[in-house]
């Protein structure tokens, strides 16, 4: 017995000296470092050194560097004197303001000029950048919450041509006092003999040339304005030594004839050689700003090395891109010419049609601001909470440059835009916004435990995130058993040479009778979205938000209205506030609509369709739908691009994308407000405290050759609070695989419906309908429902808890009542835990 006891003490002391062995072992990587903050589960370091930071989970013992590894990239070919680069704990890259056409160049925190001051903050430490060659400053804030890293660019710490407005000041004032010296030296010429000797015109040319100097200050308006003014006051100072001293073009100066004349004074000559070292000294204080750089900031990437991975690492990063994807840390694959960048939400809008064509091809938006990386059995979620609407992901995939793996975000703080001004190729330059868009930036970094570490874990934790900080809330319309999320179009007009027709593909009683029939056989949740129900229905924007004579008028659409509120169904009525036709009218051009930084509206190839200013969608345009739809209980609105669209707009006074989110958050705050349900297609993540339905979801990433798979995350993380449709199941190509699809997502079965053939609107601007006539898709409908409600009905309002992919063809999805539904893509029969599953085809195993 003591003989066993003795084994266990020994088991227990050596397996404590290998844990200890382990950890001090991690920790001879942080030499250089020093402790700043520690919480319950992380510990953040700081080399100061090296200008790095490193963040360590205590429940693992990773650490987490801002610097890339550098012995994986010294095995990996990279030179020496690159590999510092890869030690960037950020990158700033910067245009000069008063360029005539804007460039960029870049900066990152190894350059030797940077001054770095440390200050202690709450649980971590603040570090303010001072880049003296470009005269930028700025802060970053890094602390510690359990297991929370965050990560905070502060508004107020920016600072940029630091000291150049002082130093133009006192240039100015200093060329003005030399202007009136000048002035009185010039007179006494004037008096002089001199005059008789030199040629006239030589000293009117001075005179001028004076004028021209004191005319230039009193017009210099701005730091960037007087890099140009300085080329002009540099060249009138010059101009007025050349006269003095002479040269090849101007031939002997005025000094030189003075000194060899019997007839001039040695005041005149004292005088000349005054002026020429006064108009020396202003030429020499203005070179300065002649081809001085103005540096404004672009943009900043955070921490690009955050995470970074190499080939032989076993893990993944997550890209928001779409639904979601992952890319994989693999030895195989191609050197890639361009990496993933893109602004979140959307990118910015030049071109109404071109960006439609790109979005019918297949681009897919960034819908939640989030980036995560897997390594090991460690793994983190990045959730960017301020300033997201002015940020960019940037994904940089093994292959491109380097072979290594890297994902960060970006903060924008100007635009390009082309100016109306053309240079001499007849091409609008290309500027940056002189004035930057300011707003807090801060991203929480979520460490996951080893048991949680993959894209589930990542999906719950962000989950978790979003609602206890009351961005993520229930629907009020979600019940414990699925909805049948259906569609009805029912009129637009049809464009004629003449006369337009109004098709009317459903009237309001004809709507009323594919729901009653509906409900009469079974389905009795549903979420109805009646789109085209206006006054002259489908594409008239801006809308009256009336009902129209030709679909049964205000009579039939109280009915339908009416039916449905006692039938408990969330009727939503689809409406654009978003977009502006010409051929509509009612508004105005000039003072409703977006206008880029040059002035020009944000228009189609035709100029007939407009974009409308967030300010009069706000506080005009939505309460007209608004009053309508206070005269109705239990109707709600699906608003069709506020949870997709964000842009800027330059007319009058700027407002910023993230002041447009803004805008869109007080619209959708008001009807919550009143009791007024809200519903949104795509589902930008803003709108996710306020929404309860959401249409058209992504079901797959754009698919970009370094994304290996793509998954469900933006579906993970709300599932069980909003209920969200995908695609029309009447549209699918592939019906099985679709339909499979929708059960790996956890969408609602959802179908886009008419009452009549949708040949009649082959003629129209609406082109999505190629089969929706109801009576032909009744059955496979009520069938639909029925095999949705019985198998997975009971995950309406539960979690995603579990995503996986068990091989090439199966997958599992789990949710919080323990629910698993595996599914085979395959042609072949498999099987799974002694579970056997058809081709294409799913099992439910509770």
């Amino acid at each position: 017995m003591k003989k066993a006891s003795f084994i266990l003490v020994l088991i227990y002391l050596l397996s404590c000296f290998i844990v200890q062995t382990g950890y001090s072992q991690l920790d001879n990587r942080l030499a250089g470092y020093k402790k700043v903050a520690e919480s319950q589960y992380l510990e953040l370091f700081y080399n100061s050194q090296d200008i790095a930071i490193a963040v360590k989970d205590k429940r693992n013992n990773s650490i987490w560097f801002s610097s890339a590894d550098k012995e994986y990239l010294l095995k990996n070919g990279v030179e020496e004197f690159f590999v510092k680069n890869f030690k960037s704990m950020w990158i700033l890259t910067y245009t000069n303001l008063a360029g005539e056409e804007s460039t960029t160049k870049q900066y990152n925190s190894t350059k030797s000029d940077i001054s770095v001051s440390e200050n202690k903050i709450n649980n971590g430490i603040k570090l303010t950048f001072t880049c003296n060659s470009i005269r930028i400053r700025f802060a970053i804030e890094f602390s510690i919450d359990k297991d929370k890293f965050i990560v905070k660019v502060p508004a107020n710490s920016i600072a940029e041509q630091i000291d150049i407005q002082i130093e133009i000041n006192n240039t100015i004032s200093n060329t003005r006092k030399n202007i009136v010296k000048l002035e009185n030296l010039l007179k006494n010429i004037r008096s002089s003999s001199l005059r008789k000797v030199a040629d006239k015109k030589r000293i009117d040319i001075i005179a001028t040339d004076i004028d021209n100097i004191k005319s230039t200050l009193n017009s210099v308006n701005g730091v960037d304005n007087l890099n140009n003014k300085a080329k002009s006051l540099f060249s009138y100072a010059f101009d007025i030594n050349e006269e003095i001293q002479g040269s090849e073009q101007k031939g002997r100066g005025l000094l030189d004839i003075a000194q060899k004349s019997n007839k001039v004074d040695k005041k005149t000559i004292e005088s000349l050689k005054e002026i020429s070292q006064i108009s020396t000294e202003i030429a020499n204080s203005t070179d300065n700003y002649r081809m001085q750089e103005f540096a404004g900031i672009v943009k900043i990437d955070i921490l690009p090395y955050f995470g970074s991975s190499g080939d032989n690492e076993k893990g993944y990063m997550l890209i928001p891109d779409g639904s979601g994807g992952l890319s994989y840390f693999k030895n195989k694959h191609p050197q890639y010419l361009s990496y993933y960048s893109k602004e979140i939400y959307m990118d910015t809008l030049f071109d109404i049609n071109r960006y439609e064509n790109d979005i019918k091809n297949g681009m897919q938006e960034i819908l939640m601001p989030v980036i995560g990386v897997k390594k090991e059995n460690a793994a983190f979620i990045a959730y960017l909470n301020k300033g997201e609407a002015n940020a960019s992901v940037n994904y940089m995939p093994s292959g491109y440059e380097v072979n290594l793996n890297r994902i960060f975000f970006s903060f924008n703080y100007r635009r390009l835009y082309e100016s109306v001004t053309k240079n001499w190729n007849g091409q609008n330059y290309k500027i940056y916004d002189r004035t930057p868009t300011k707003s807090d930036k801060e991203i929480t970094y979520m460490f996951l435990p080893p048991s949680q570490a993959d894209y589930s874990g990542m999906a719950n934790k962000l989950r978790e995130y979003l609602v206890s900080n009351k961005l993520l809330k229930k629907s009020r319309i979600l019940k414990d058993n699925i909805s049948l999320g259906l569609d009805i179009f029912l009129g637009i007009k049809e464009e004629r040479i003449l006369i337009d027709k109004f098709i009317a593909s459903t009237t309001y009683m004809q709507a009323k009778d594919i729901v009653d029939y509906l409900m009469k056989n079974g389905v009795n949740n549903i979420n109805l979205n009646l789109i085209g129900w206006m006054k002259g229905g489908y594409g008239i924007y801006p809308s009256s938000f009336e009902a129209e004579r030709k679909l049964g008028g205000n009579k039939e659409f109280d009915e339908l209205i009416k039916f449905t509120k006692q039938k408990n169904i969330p009727t939503f009525l689809q409406v654009n506030m978003i977009d502006a036709s010409s051929k509509v009218g009612g508004f105005s051009v000039r003072n409703d609509v977006v206008r880029a930084k040059n002035g020009k509206q944000i228009t189609n190839a035709s100029h007939t369709r407009f974009i409308f200013s967030p300010q009069y969608v706000f506080e005009k345009y939505s309460t007209q739908i608004f009053n309508f739809i206070s005269r109705h209980d239990y109707l709600g609105v699906n608003f069709e691009k506020l949870g997709w669209f964000i842009y800027p707009d330059y007319k009058d006074k700027a407002i910023s994308r993230d002041q447009t989110e803004e805008y869109w958050e007080k619209t959708l705050d008001r009807f919550v407000k009143n009791n007024i349900l809200t519903a949104s297609m795509k589902g930008n993540i803003y709108v996710a405290k306020y929404v309860d339905l959401i249409t058209s979801l992504p079901y797959k990433s754009t698919g970009f050759a370094f994304i290996d798979e793509d998954v469900p995350f933006y579906q993970m993380v709300i599932h069980g609070y909003i209920p969200y449709s995908m695609k029309p199941f009447n549209l699918f190509y592939d019906k099985k695989l679709e339909k499979l699809k929708a059960l790996e997502y956890g969408a609602i079965p959802y179908y886009q419906v008419t009452y009549k053939d949708s040949s009649e609107l082959k003629y129209t601007d609406y082109k999505e309908l190629f089969t929706s006539k109801f009576d032909q898709w009744k059955n496979d409908i009520l069938a639909t429902y029925k095999e949705f409600k019985n198998r997975v009905g009971s995950t309406s309002n539960k979690y995603i808890i579990s995503h996986k992919k068990i091989n090439s063809d199966i997958v599992a999805i789990t949710y919080s009542n323990n629910l698993t539904v595996y599914i085979n893509y395959s042609n072949k029969k498999v099987k799974i835990n002694k579970i056997i599953i058809n081709p294409l085809d799913y099992i439910v195993v509770k």
